[in-house]
């Protein structure tokens, strides 16, 4: 362990052990890293990652995954967040499309998604416009003209 890291995590036996502590998505493998966590040959980079309360859960070597169902409360805590984290990358998927000019019917195709939910997503945006709860990106023209 690298010596800087040591005084932010807690010794041995100020934790539990022997089950689950958190959850996310594991995205990739890497060999290199920014993080001053990152340490070693390799590490793992997770996305919607959470800590939960834990629970006891016996474990074996390699990945494997827990059923939702089998965490409790923590589990149920699990699948709203899992769908909200779902909903947020959907959402910015279509904004992204959107920003770059395509046009509604395409994103639909693009993200694979059905034509009534994009336009339901659509409408949800232009109204937060409206009332000023979000400012969508400004596209490379208008950048392009407030900073020229």
């Amino acid at each position: 362990m690298r010596p800087d890291l040591a005084t932010a995590l807690p010794s041995v036996g100020d934790f539990d052990m022997g089950g689950v502590v958190g959850w996310g998505d594991l995205d990739d493998c890497v060999t290199k890293s920014d993080s001053p966590w990152f340490t070693g040959k390799h590490g793992f980079v997770f996305s919607y990652a959470a800590p939960l309360p834990f629970v006891e859960w016996l474990g074996r070597l390699g990945f494997f995954e827990v059923p939702v169902r089998a965490l409790g409360a923590a589990g149920v805590r699990i699948r709203h967040e899992i769908a909200k984290a779902a909903a947020v990358e959907k959402r910015r998927s279509i904004l992204s499309l959107a920003d770059r000019g395509m046009i509604v019917a395409d994103i639909a195709r693009e993200l694979r998604l059905p034509l009534a939910h994009v336009e339901h997503e659509m409408e949800r945006v232009r109204r937060e416009v409206e009332g000023g709860l979000f400012t969508p990106a400004l596209l490379p023209i208008e950048n392009a003209a407030l900073n020229g």
